[in-house]
Formats: structure tokens, sequence, C-alpha cells
């Protein structure tokens, strides 16, 4: 069965929106480069401008539970490259495929079972990271407070069944930043996940972001 993105129905419908609709134009189409990407991220202007999809000036803080991971170790790097080379033959990973990425709670507190080379358990409690940081299962619930009184929740949840494929689920308002690179303002936007995804088409997206297996870092 084709993805929505490529049935003629759909794109046909999206073109329509498009030429008779400068809102949707505007607002929902917005920056999508083609209708794969609109099917991704729909109406990402609205999200991202508008309340109540949007809550600007917020301060996000996250409950983090990791079980099954690898923490980043400077060291290891022969190790991840030799995975991705076992995965991917014909990959160069020192050229392509360096995306593993250590994220550091310094507000926070943090609880873990294991050792240096693998977690088995990680609760954290901090200010808030990321979204969706990496393990064979993770849980997280955020809550971005606005004029310090009034809690936003996101609830995460991430479950890798393998090296490249993994399952990811997401409701709420989630906490990203409002200038990205520019400051470190935050905002909530409005957002739901419910996806099955693999590394490689994920790295078609967003390249040098995507770790690979079980390592430390973002999905």
């Amino acid at each position: 069965m084709k993805q929505l993105y490529e049935q003629n129905w759909f794109i046909n419908s999206v073109n329509w929106l498009r030429k008779h609709s400068q809102f949707f134009e505007k607002y929902g189409w917005g920056k999508s480069q083609n209708v794969e990407d609109f099917v991704r991220n729909p109406a990402e202007v609205l999200r991202d401008t508008c309340f109540p999809f949007v809550i600007k000036n917020v301060k996000p803080f996250s409950i983090l539970l990791r079980c099954g991971f690898k923490p980043f170790v400077d060291t290891q790097q022969a190790e991840y490259y030799a995975e991705i080379k076992e995965a991917f033959p014909n990959a160069n990973p020192e050229n392509f495929w360096w995306t593993y990425h250590p994220y550091e709670f310094k507000k926070g507190k943090r609880f873990f079972i294991g050792n240096d080379r693998f977690h088995y358990a990680d609760l954290i409690i901090s200010e808030w990271v990321t979204k969706y940081p990496n393990a064979a299962f993770m849980f997280q619930f955020l809550i971005s407070m606005k004029y310090y009184i009034i809690p936003i929740p996101f609830v995460a949840i991430g479950i890798r069944y393998s090296k490249i494929k993994y399952f990811q689920l997401g409701m709420g308002w989630g906490p990203q930043w409002q200038n990205p690179g520019v400051d470190e303002t935050k905002c909530a936007v409005l957002c739901g996940k419910f996806r099955f995804a693999g590394y490689e088409k994920e790295l078609e997206w967003n390249p040098n972001s995507e770790v690979f297996g079980y390592w430390e870092g973002n999905v």
C-alpha cells in the first residue's frame, strides 16, 4: 500500500488547497519542501506562531526514565563507527554517520544502574534538554511553566526494537527553542506523534542528527 503522501487523491487535495486558500498556503503548507514533508510536519507555521498551538516564553522541566543505552564516551568513537560499518558496509561513518551526541543535565539529579559502558536504567530530573533521547525504552514527562505557576504538560515514549528501527509516541505541548541557535528562549508547541521510524529515512530529513543503535543521543 502506498504511503499517504504518494496517493494521488491526497496530492491533488493538497495542491488544490494551496491554490485556493492563502491561509492554507501560509499556515498549513508553510515551510514544507514537498508533500512528504507536509505529512511529516503539517501546519508547522500555524503550530509555531499562533496561540493556543504555541505558548511562548516558558521554562520547561523534565522527568526522564531511560532503560538500556550506551552512554556517550569519546574513547568509544571507534566502536560506534564499527557498528555502523557492520550495518552499512558501503558507508564511510567518519564522513556521514557521526551522529550521536552527549546530553548534559547540568542542573538536575541523575540516578543510574549500570556502568560506564552501558546503563541499564537512568532516571534524570532536570531542566528540559530534548524530547526524544535514545534508549531501548524511554519515558519522559515534561512540564513547561508559564508565569512560573501555569503547568503545560507533554508526555513522550520511545521504544527501540532494533539498532535502526524504533517507535515514538508523544502528546501535549512539547518544548522547543523559539529561535534555535540565536538565544535560549523556549516555547511549548502543541503536537502529537505516533509513528514507526527508521535510521536511514530519518537521515534524509535530519542529517547529522540521528543517532545509531542504542547509543546516547536524540531520535
